[in-house]
């Protein structure tokens, strides 16, 4: 006597690992629209905390194990992995890929940003020690640099706003060894 086994387990709906997706380029732009706002990073975590919990139970009504929530919520590549091990021979992992190309993503612009933030505060202290230095103007002050454009690999064009409301072109470069040369056009 032969006995069938019957799989009772359904097809897998990924709509909420995709989201998971999303929610990395959302907190990309709100985090470039709001910068240092504690609140972003709360809504982000919110957000991927409640497509972990959504994804767990679609997973697990389809009859599979249920992927540990709370590895979702403090540390969502290992709940993707887990999800993917689960899913092995039923899911293509497109999801994770997208997931992972998104983070490297949004990482990498947040380093580029946090970079060039350090180089315009440092460069705005040397603008101000030029113009005390050269042009004997104790009183101005340089307020703020905004990186125009990065010309090369180590030199960017930029001007700097004073507190005398003028505002100054200049150009930095970076030497090495977390030196930057800033030249001053005509003050």
């Amino acid at each position: 006597m032969t006995e069938a086994v019957i799989d009772m387990k359904k097809e897998v709906d990924n709509r909420y690992v995709w989201a998971m997706s999303l929610v990395n380029i959302f907190w990309l732009i709100a985090d470039w629209f709001f910068p240092a706002n504690i609140y972003v990073s709360i809504i982000g975590i919110i957000a991927n905390g409640v497509l972990v919990y959504y994804d767990a139970s679609v997973v697990e009504s389809a009859g599979y194990k249920k992927p540990n929530i709370l590895l979702g919520i403090v540390f969502l590549p290992l709940y993707l992995i887990q999800r993917l091990i689960i899913l092995r021979k039923v899911v293509k992992p497109y999801y994770a890929v997208c997931w992972v190309l998104t983070f490297i993503f949004s990482m990498y612009v947040t380093y580029t940003e946090d970079y060039n933030e350090q180089l315009e505060m440092a460069s705005c202290d040397i603008v101000t020690q030029i113009i005390n230095e050269n042009y004997n103007s104790r009183d101005v002050k340089c307020m703020s640099v905004k990186i125009d454009e990065k010309v090369s690999e180590v030199f960017y064009r930029a001007h700097a706003i004073l507190n005398n409301g003028n505002s100054v072109k200049i150009g930095i470069e970076e030497q090495g060894d977390d030196q930057i040369y800033v030249t001053l056009s005509t003050f």
